[in-house]
């Protein structure tokens, strides 16, 4: 069995979103001033499904190919979605896939598509779901993620979490930040 630093667990809700869900979830950069926020934190309020930009055609295809790649993994045929961190990153390899597309019409060039060109597409995904995975400890990281995907995935998470918690874990949070004066 790996070790759980390895391989973080992320709750099963997560693995029933589809593969855009999923998508915007890991696109999400977080908040402005936040630890996780890169360039998409620039605006005020990020929005999780926007292309990045683009600096050359190939850098929007390689998005293409890893938007491609989430799917392929994500919405299996016959609801054979990822139950675990560890089948998603396993999931990620071309041999697994083509497994587990059998006899779907055209899932091999698809599969062909998301593997092509010069970037592993699929091993830098299994590494950003990781690297995600192990984020999404944050109990109010894991919030803001899952709102950024829309309402299905917030409603999963609260049913997840009960609203007990979110609110404990809210309250400490904000005890460490200085309070401001109201205007009497």
């Amino acid at each position: 069995m790996p070790s759980r630093k390895v391989c973080a667990r992320l709750p099963a809700w997560v693995f029933t979103l589809t593969g855009s869900e999923l998508q915007k979830m890991l696109d999400y950069r977080g908040p402005v001033g936040s630890p996780y926020s890169g360039a998409a934190a620039r605006h005020p309020h990020p929005v999780a499904d926007a292309i990045p930009p683009a600096l050359t055609i190939t850098d929007y295809l390689a998005h293409q190919q890893r938007a491609l790649a989430i799917r392929l993994v994500m919405d299996s045929p016959d609801d054979m979605k990822p139950r675990t961190v560890l089948e998603f990153v396993q999931r990620c390899d071309a041999d697994e896939l083509r497994t587990v597309w059998t006899g779907t019409l055209g899932a091999d060039a698809l599969i062909a598509t998301a593997t092509a060109g010069p970037l592993p597409v699929l091993s830098l995904l299994a590494a950003e779901l990781l690297d995600r995975a192990h984020r999404w400890h944050d109990i109010t990281e894991l919030e803001r993620a899952a709102g950024s995907a829309g309402y299905r995935a917030t409603q999963l998470f609260r049913d997840y979490v009960h609203a007990d918690e979110i609110d404990a874990n809210r309250a400490a949070w904000w005890q460490g930040r200085p309070q401001r004066r109201q205007a009497v």
